[in-house]
């Protein structure tokens, strides 16, 4: 079921159910942008808005149909270069995305 398995990655890289997540700067971090060279100092309690949207669709990572439904973009899974936080990263990731997974896998 490879093809069900994309088409589900598909459908949660362009609709994530959360798609904007707001975290809490806990510690002073400098966040570097890369194609500009511009550094942002982040503090503690600063409120850092990221959007899944923003992550899931650039061309230099998912190809020139990023914006686009294409489900063959993820046959092989996602690649570690390819942002993909459609149900978060780390310890707060969602703890529903394997029983949503093998729910839709079952019916």
């Amino acid at each position: 079921m490879p093809y069900l398995d994309a088409y589900l990655l598909e459908i949660n890289r362009l609709y994530p159910s959360v798609p904007a997540p707001l975290r809490v700067m806990e510690r002073e971090t400098i966040f570097k942008n890369s194609p500009t060279d511009k550094s942002v100092l982040l503090k503690p309690g600063m409120l850092v808005y990221i959007s899944y949207h923003y992550l899931h669709t650039p061309t230099e990572f998912w190809g020139p149909t990023a914006g686009e439904f294409d489900p063959d973009l993820s046959i092989n899974g996602i690649a570690k270069e390819q942002p993909f936080m459609a149900f978060g990263i780390g310890f707060s990731h969602c703890v529903s995305r394997s029983p949503y997974l093998q729910s839709v896998l079952s019916w």
